[in-house]
């Protein structure tokens, strides 16, 4: 439902694919207020929750599917191995969100991981449905 939204109410030239105003308005009318339930992002560090800001927003749609794609950039811990896990949820269901199968992870150079999944695990006071789970280690 939320992407016939989109395409109704954002794809202005009906043409099945977004422009960059087209995805500017889209950032502007239906993604930034999302930072009200930090974009379904949760991020922890060694179990702390991190506040979710974003960088490089964009938009598309692929398969009869909207997708957002952003940078969420946080400052990495002095110590030498450390946890990071995230998760895009809506405890609402309201939206169906799904991470992509391997998503692209940048840390800076010197740095090592580990990916994992987690399922069914409990953060804060959320339980989620799939966590992505990551062991870092700075070399």
């Amino acid at each position: 439902m939320f992407t016939s939204i989109i395409c109704e109410d954002y794809d202005l030239d009906k043409n099945g694919k977004l422009s960059k105003s087209e995805a500017k308005k889209i950032e502007k009318e239906a993604f930034s207020n999302l930072k009200n339930f930090d974009f379904y992002t949760y991020i922890f560090v060694d179990g702390v929750r991190l506040p979710t800001k974003y960088q490089n927003f964009s938009v598309r749609l692929s398969e009869e599917k909207a997708v957002y794609c952003f940078t969420v950039p946080f400052k990495l811990p002095k110590s030498k191995k450390f946890t990071i896990q995230f998760a895009c949820y809506d405890p609402t269901i309201f939206t169906d969100l799904l991470l992509v199968d391997d998503p692209l992870v940048i840390l800076p150079a010197g740095y090592s991981y580990t990916m994992s999944y987690l399922e069914l695990q409990v953060l804060g006071e959320v339980e989620f449905p799939q966590i992505v789970n990551l062991e870092v280690e700075k070399k």
